[in-house]
């Protein structure tokens, strides 16, 4: 195997680590139900289909998520006002608190593991997590 193989392997294990922790901590929303409300958290209001662009999912799944979402009082939906097509979602205070609950506990095995880091070696660690980001 791969020196990059080795670190993408070591990458996903911390992400699953992730995922079970904030699955465990707060099974009231899924990692999509999740994405779409983090993408909601961003912009405020949405369309349907930019919501389902951004976290790629088909507009069968989107509109399960919606309903979902909407039925759990974490978003609302309206008419958009300029395209009666198309319909707006917007983040509500529960989704807020919710979105806010499930990324906190998404962070907390990622911080715990950079906290075992030295400070030199966070700082070295962002040079490269953001030379790999870039675009």
């Amino acid at each position: 195997m791969s020196d990059t193989t080795q670190l993408a392997e070591a990458i996903l294990a911390m992400s699953k680590k992730s995922w079970i922790e904030a699955s465990r901590e707060t099974a009231e929303i899924t990692e999509s139900e999740f994405l779409a409300l983090d993408y909601l958290a961003e912009v405020g209001t949405a369309t349907v289909g930019e919501a389902q662009q951004r976290i790629k999912v088909v507009p069968a799944q989107m509109s399960r998520l919606l309903r979902r979402l909407q039925s759990a009082g974490f978003v609302t939906s309206d008419i958009n006002r300029e395209d009666r097509r198309r319909v707006d979602m917007t983040i509500s205070e529960s989704g807020r608190a919710v979105h806010a609950k499930y990324r906190k506990a998404k962070l907390a095995p990622i911080v715990a593991a950079l906290e075992r880091l030295s400070s030199d070696e966070r700082e070295a660690f962002m040079k490269l997590v953001n030379k790999t980001s870039a675009r």
